[in-house]
């Protein structure tokens, strides 16, 4: 990325540092997980609805794991976007927690250094950059910047990233830029203005060509929507032993 993206990235923060910032309360790294699957690409009063049917509709995150995606799609509403595709990832990533740790925790992955839980959340094959980017940055401190197609959009039409879009290149920028120690705060900001320009977004999203945004050493294909796994997800759970579960 050339210095003009970073005099730009600079100037749109600057620019939005009066965007009100959204409540965010604590929630356990578990808790986090699931609430973000629903955040990306979503805002947070729909994820935070969505989190609190989906959890009163199972026992516990063990039970979720368990469940069919198209139930848990008629649970979090059809409208909600990328209902299935979505659910089916957040299964798949539950599953593969409970093969490593033989319960849905992720308390080991806590308990691990900053560099050694990036890896273990990096090797989650159907995590989202976002999703595995915001738990190291909320529950382990560790230094990241979460992006979505939402914000990726965003980003681009105000200037910060080139034409053709490279979310690889656009993750990296973001992290070698933004300091460790602001990280937390402008993932905060830039959530929050893309959660108040998310139909402006949405729309211009539409328009803009098919994008490759896996994470480094992640091959990821895109749908015209945005980051997809759906695919790999369905694969991996068909290939997992049923028997694991519980």
């Amino acid at each position: 990325m050339s210095t003009d993206q970073a005099k730009a990235l600079n100037a749109l923060l600057k620019k939005i540092k009066g965007t009100t910032l959204l409540d965010e309360p604590e929630r356990s790294p578990m808790d986090e997980f699931v609430f973000t699957f629903l955040l990306w690409d979503s805002t947070t009063p729909r994820a935070t609805r969505a989190f609190d049917r989906l959890m009163s509709h199972v026992v516990d995150v063990n039970e979720l794991r368990v469940c069919r995606p198209p139930e848990l799609v008629a649970v979090i509403g059809t409208d909600y976007p990328r209902a299935e595709e979505r659910l089916i990832l957040l299964c798949d990533a539950l599953h593969q927690i409970y093969l490593r740790e033989h319960e849905v925790s992720l308390d080991n992955a806590m308990a691990l250094g900053k560099r050694d839980g990036r890896k273990y959340f990096d090797t989650i094959e159907s995590l989202p950059q976002f999703v595995a980017a915001r738990v190291m940055l909320r529950c382990m401190g560790a230094h990241a910047v979460p992006l979505d197609e939402r914000l990726l959009t965003l980003l681009t039409d105000a200037d910060v990233f080139p034409e053709p879009l490279d979310f690889d290149k656009a993750v990296t920028f973001l992290e070698r830029h933004v300091k460790a120690a602001d990280s937390a705060d402008v993932h905060a900001l830039l959530q929050a203005w893309s959660e108040e320009n998310a139909t402006r977004s949405g729309k211009a999203a539409t328009k803009k060509k098919t994008r490759k945004t896996s994470r480094k050493k992640t091959s990821r294909k895109t749908t015209k929507k945005g980051t997809s796994r759906a695919s790999t997800g369905e694969k991996s759970r068909k290939k997992t032993s049923r028997t694991a579960k519980k």
